[in-house]
């Protein structure tokens, strides 16, 4: 979730980035969105919930298969000089980096948890520089204030969907094929205002 610019007359490229993030250690966090650094707002208690239920609820099967949800690693584009991002939680496969590195280019799913400040750009130019990742299947968007989770998902012969896959009940399940993985509404949304209503 991003909040004002840093205005800057030159673009900042990405590698530029991640050396200022690393030698400056800023008190906020930063993502570079279109050559500029932006200052991340903070999130609201249940969007925090959220993303932490992702990665509970999938780490296990994801150790299985050789991969892992991470949180608090930027991720960047081979495809853009000039973006680098904090998704809520991304998913990647395979033998992990040295573990000193501070972010990934290789993500397989990413996941953002919306808010009234970010949505526009999560369905805008961050989505637009998600998809464009060649190593991406999953972008899922989840509605923290109602049960509604929409999953673009990349096909076999590498055209992304047109429209999402909604699941919009407390019952319903969230399904990422690329990774085998099958999430349940209730599972994402525990511990939340929302669960806890609908309980009520």
């Amino acid at each position: 979730m991003s909040a004002q610019a840093k205005p800057s007359a030159n673009p900042m490229l990405i590698h530029d980035f991640v050396a200022w993030m690393n030698d400056w250690s800023p008190a906020e966090k930063f993502e570079l969105l279109d050559g500029q650094p932006v200052a991340m707002a903070g999130g609201a208690i249940d969007n925090d919930v959220i993303a932490q239920n992702i990665v509970i609820a999938t780490a296990q099967r994801l150790r299985e298969r050789g991969c892992r949800a991470l949180r608090d690693v930027l991720v960047r584009s081979s495809e853009s000089d000039r973006f680098g991002a904090f998704p809520d939680v991304h998913i990647r496969c395979g033998p992990m980096p040295d573990g000193r590195q501070t972010w990934i280019d290789d993500p397989v799913a990413v996941f953002e948890v919306l808010s009234p400040s970010t949505i526009a750009i999560d369905r805008g130019y961050k989505q637009q520089q998600y998809l464009a990742m060649p190593t991406l299947q999953h972008y899922v968007l989840i509605h923290p204030r109602e049960f509604r989770v929409e999953v673009w998902s990349r096909d076999e012969t590498g055209s992304w969907s047109d429209f999402p896959a909604a699941a919009g009940t407390a019952e319903a399940v969230v399904t990422l094929s690329a990774l085998g993985l099958s999430l349940a509404m209730a599972d994402i949304y525990a511990d939340t205002d929302l669960i806890r209503t609908a309980a009520s």
